[in-house]
Order: structure tokens, then sequence, then C-alpha cells
């Protein structure tokens, strides 16, 4: 922006600041178990302070609007939203039948409703609007909340007022949490739902929690809410002095936090478990703030598999105060780091972009009006190619229902030559780690990126990351995997582990695993197999598949059995 001193700008800059939350108030005690987050060793985005863009960027919230049929500046010092996560939640998954966090008594309130939900099938447009009667007409559902969610399972996760509740498809309502459970610990807390997502394989609700009102103790963390049992687990952390958490997203072990600060807005790209990972975003490598970075980007909402998310852009919010604000909705493939689509969206008479959600072919986009805080009435794009606009008559905060587990890779690991199913050798370091991890949770050990030298692996560098049992190895070499090269996981290695969960047993296409017998190799395979004695490592199995894939073997006889399970580019013995 270059006239900083226009009084409309001004005006407008003050009334997006009104509007911004407040911050939430200082918790009594520090929390102990949190810790800086190491810096990642990739360069995070370099920041510049444009104070508009970000107290724009807090004030989203809305009704909504629905697109269907989608398939260089001077770098300042940072500013104080450096995220920090609870050291236990980067390496540790509770085990969800034995919580090992804070554990709010779930359920302690039953609410009987009259009122049976609305058929919530994949697709179906929530519309939370406080106070309206529940029902629907035309794909749209109406509740009475401030938030509504899909649960995956025909139900509802809400938030009315300052509590989070479970809705059955019946209507009866249970009360999950309330930010009152937490003002004992923390002093006055703030709630805001922002998603349901399976966490270790159990639905979980996606919570931003706000506490702390004194600098620099004030914080914004994401936390998950157990939906069968009621834990919860902060996996997330911001010092919220000048930021706010705007959205979070989650899906197939993947989270997205928009994040609006003091000197603008970005994206935040994270493992269900809270981990940092760095994935080809969106202006990964611009300065926030140079000329070519928007002054808003926010709402990323990540489609059910965990590969393609959308976002809103707005290049230049000083149009707002001419009485229109020039937009896009983006479709962005985080696999492949490129740009699927561009929407272009011109919100007028006041409108602002609100609350968006996205579930791989349709997106919805709350709107407000700044000025007066009335929510807009919605719009429809039906259809990208004719670019036909319709209304939808409710007004509220909109999500779309979405089912659970359903990511465009099979839903559990197989062991092949070609991978584990979920993610195939070749794969981007940090995609593979985050699909394991949806699965087994964090890993128990990561050596980071070190000198391949000191190993017996190719290239120039090097990384194991290991789950109990399985364990992923990844490099930079080109080989059969990665032909031109650069970091990617070139093979996985399976063995029992100390502590086997026994719920972990993969299976090959064939249905070999850990245990099989030789004659069941046999069997499966026919005269692809090959069983030798190898001086270096003992019996082993191998089937003729391009890249290695076989393993250790117990002996050679026919009652002898598979030890461990291999596939992709061999280390040298």
């Amino acid at each position: 922006m270059s006239d900083r001193t226009d009084s409309k700008l001004r005006e407008l800059t003050y009334r997006l600041i009104a509007m911004a939350p407040e911050a939430p108030p200082f918790p009594e005690e520090p929390m102990a178990q949190l810790e800086p987050y190491p810096t990642p060793a990739t360069p995070r985005r370099n920041l510049v302070r444009v104070a508009v863009a970000g107290a724009a960027a807090i004030a989203l919230i809305g009704t909504p609007l629905v697109l269907s049929n989608l398939d260089g500046a001077t770098e300042p010092a940072p500013p104080a939203t450096e995220a920090t996560v609870p050291t236990t939640a980067a390496t540790t998954i509770p085990d969800p039948t034995t919580p090992t966090t804070v554990d709010p008594a779930p359920g302690t309130t039953t609410v009987p409703e009259t009122t049976a939900l609305p058929a919530l099938t994949p697709g179906t447009i929530v519309i939370a609007d406080p106070g309206a009667a529940t029902g629907s007409a035309g794909g749209v559902a109406v509740i009475d909340a401030d938030t509504a969610i899909g649960d995956g399972a025909w139900g509802l996760v809400i938030q009315r007022d300052q509590t989070i509740l479970h809705v059955a498809p019946d209507g009866t309502e249970f009360a999950l949490l309330a930010a009152s459970d937490l003002t004992a610990e923390r002093g006055p807390v703030t709630l805001r739902l922002q998603d349901v997502t399976e966490y270790f394989g159990v639905p979980n609700a996606v919570i931003v929690v706000g506490y702390g009102q004194e600098y620099p103790d004030v914080f914004e963390e994401i936390w998950l809410l157990d939906l069968n049992s009621g834990a919860i687990e902060s996996v997330y952390q911001i010092v919220a002095v000048e930021a706010s958490i705007t959205r979070v997203s989650a899906a197939a072990g993947t989270m997205i936090a928009s994040v609006s600060f003091e000197g603008g807005t970005y994206l935040e790209y994270l493992t269900t478990a809270g981990r940092v990972i760095d994935p080809p975003g969106p202006y990964a490598d611009t300065i926030i703030g140079a000329p070519e970075y928007p002054e808003l980007v926010a709402e990323g909402v990540l489609s059910p598999g965990g590969l393609v998310f959308a976002y809103v852009e707005v290049p230049d919010i000083q149009t707002y105060q001419d009485g229109f604000l020039a937009a896009n909705v983006v479709i962005w493939d985080l696999d492949t780091g490129a740009e699927i689509d561009r929407i272009p969206i011109e919100l007028t008479d006041g409108a602002w972009p609100g609350r968006m959600d996205y579930d791989g072919t349709t997106v919805v986009l709350g709107r407000r009006n700044l000025t007066t805080g009335e929510v807009l009435t919605p719009l429809r794009i039906e259809s990208l190619e004719t670019g036909i606009i319709t209304e939808i008559d409710t007004a509220g905060v909109p999500s779309l229902v979405k089912a659970l587990g359903a990511p465009a890779a099979p839903a559990g690991i197989q062991l092949g030559s070609d991978g584990l199913g979920i993610v195939a050798l070749g794969a981007e370091p940090e995609a593979a780690i985050a699909a394991v991890s949806s699965l087994l949770g964090a890993p128990a050990f990561d050596t980071g990126w070190v000198d391949a030298a000191t190993t017996t692996c190719p290239g120039t560098e090097y990384r194991e990351v290991s789950w109990n049992g399985l364990i992923l190895r990844f490099g930079d070499a080109a080989d059969a995997t990665a032909p031109d090269g650069g970091r990617h996981l070139f093979a996985y290695f399976h063995t029992a582990g100390s502590d086997q969960d026994e719920a972990f047993q993969p299976t090959t296409a064939e249905g070999i695993g850990l245990g099989s017998t030789v004659a069941e190799l046999e069997a499966a395979y026919g005269e692809a197999l090959a069983t030798t004695e190898s001086p270096a490592v003992g019996p082993t199995w191998q089937i003729d598949a391009g890249v290695f894939f076989g393993g250790g073997l117990s002996g050679l006889a026919a009652g002898d059995v598979v030890t461990s399970i291999e596939a992709g580019i061999r280390c040298a013995e």
C-alpha cells in the first residue's frame, strides 16, 4: 500500500483492528511442557510488517459462497509469532484408549433434542445460524449453532457460544468441552471450532484455544478433542501477541493453519501431530510484504485426501474502500507444488471473505460486511464454465459434509515393490512422513538429514525416520525410484518392533506379512520367488520386481517364516 495517510484507508484499518478478536486472558501458570520448536532446515518465509493486511486477516468470518465442479523486500526482525509445540506432541501420540493428556470428563451434560438432524450425506452444505430452526432444503442444512461440522458418521460437531457439542443423528446433544471447564487452570479461555479429522484412526475435533492477556504470555494453540473419549491434546502453539490463527483445516495426516500477524498473513503446514513440514506451497520462497506477495492469504482448506487444498487470496485490500474486493479462490496441488485453478471473485456491498470449506469438488465461502457486521446473502457459482451465479437464501457460517478417512491413496499400509500403498517410493520426504504419521502417529525416531558418507547408502544426504517396526529411508541420489535424484523416499524396511502394536500387521497384496511361512511365499509368488542363504544377513527371500522386494527368513524350510519385508534401493551390506 502506497498511501498510508489516506483517511479512508486509515478508517478501514481502525475498523478492522476493532473487529479483531480480543486476546484471551493470561493463565495462572505457564504451560511448562511447551518449548520452542527447532528452526526448520529449509528457509522459512521472510516476514515484513504490513499493518493493514495483518489487521484485515484477523477479521475473517461470514456467509457462504459456493463454487462447484472444481476437481524481494528487505528482511526485518522476525515478528512475535514464532511457533512452538509441546515436545511430547511432536514425538508421541497417546493411546486413544488410555489418554495421557487433559481429560475434562466428556458427556457429563446431555441435552435431548426433539428434532433429528437432516440427512448429512457427503457434499451437503451445512449453514450454522444461531437461533435458527433445524431443517434442510436443496442440499443445504441449517443448524442452530455458531459453527457446525460433519463428524463423518451422519452427526455433527457444533460450537454454541463457548461450548463444543457432539450432535447425534437423532438430534441428541452431548457436551464435550466448555471454555469454563478450563478457566481454573488457565484463566478465561476462548474456543473456536475449526474442523473434524481422524487422528490415529479416531475422529477428533480440531479447535483453536486462546488464553493469556499480558505480553508476552498470550497464546493460541491447536487442540485435538477425541470425540470418543473426550480427551484433549495440545499439538501446536503460537505466541499470539499480535497474531491469530484464523483457520485450521486437517485431513489425511496433514494440517494447514492460516495465520494473521501484524505484518501480513501466511499458511503454516503441519502434520496432525503438530510437526512443522515444508511442502511446496504457494509463495513459499517469497517475502511476505513483497510486491508479488498478496496482501491476504487465508482460509487454507485441505481436500479429504490431503494432497490438494483451496485458499483465499486478495492481491490488494485497498480496493475494499472503493466498495468492492477483488479476490481469488486458488486450488493448489501440494504433491506437485503447482496451481490447479484460480477463480476470480468480486465481493461487493462491503463483503469480506469469511470461513471457507472444500471437499475436493466444491468450495463454500462465507462473507460479511465489515462496516456493519451484517452477514450477507450467500452466492453460488454452479458452473465455472458458464459463470452462472445463484443465491443461497440462508445466511450463516458454512461447512461441507465430508467422509472421514477417505484419502486419495489406499486407507492402510500395504507393502509392495512400489511403496507402502499410502505412499510410493520416490515420494517427497515430508509428504511420505505425514502419510505414515496419519496412521501410526508421530515417528519414534528421526535422524534428520546427515552426510551419506557416514552411512553405507548412496548419495550425499541421508535421513532415516522410524516408527516401531517400520523404517523409511530417504536420500538424494538418482536411482530407479527417482531417476532425476533429489530428496526422496528410496526404501522402506519392516520388521517386528520391540513393542509392536498388534493392530499394525501390514501385508503385501498377496497377504504375505511377518510370520508368513516359506510355503505361503511359494504359493503366493510361484516362480518369481527366490530364496537364498546370504553370507552377510542369513536366509532371505526376494521377488523379481525391478527394484529389490523381499526380506529376511528364519530359515529356508517350508515351515520357516518371514522375519522382515523391505523394498527399494538397498544400501551396501
